[in-house]
């Protein structure tokens, strides 16, 4: 889980100033690929886990990417909330 934490941070970071597709495209084959590879080992509360912690990077990621903008505009404009697997992107 570590690891994959690392992993996943160091790209966010890499990632700033990217846009909202290319985040998606980068993160999506490597949580998807840790996800296949320890489906059946892996507890759900850990995947829980990962999916917050995913989602606290992505939070994180737009909040830098918008900084005038208020917190409720962020979420708005990226709806990603813990246990929703979809990134939906508006206009």
């Amino acid at each position: 889980m570590r690891r994959i934490r690392k992993r996943l941070a160091a790209e966010v970071k890499a990632l700033r100033g990217a846009n909202a597709e290319a985040v998606i495209h980068k993160l999506n084959p490597i949580v998807r690929g840790w996800a296949a590879y320890y489906r059946s080992a892996v507890s759900s509360r850990i995947f829980h886990a990962l999916d917050a912690y995913v989602w606290k990077l992505v939070y994180k990621w737009a909040t830098h990417t918008h900084p005038n903008k208020p917190k409720h505009w962020v979420t708005l404009k990226f709806p990603l909330g813990p246990g929703q697997r979809v990134f939906t992107l508006r206009g």
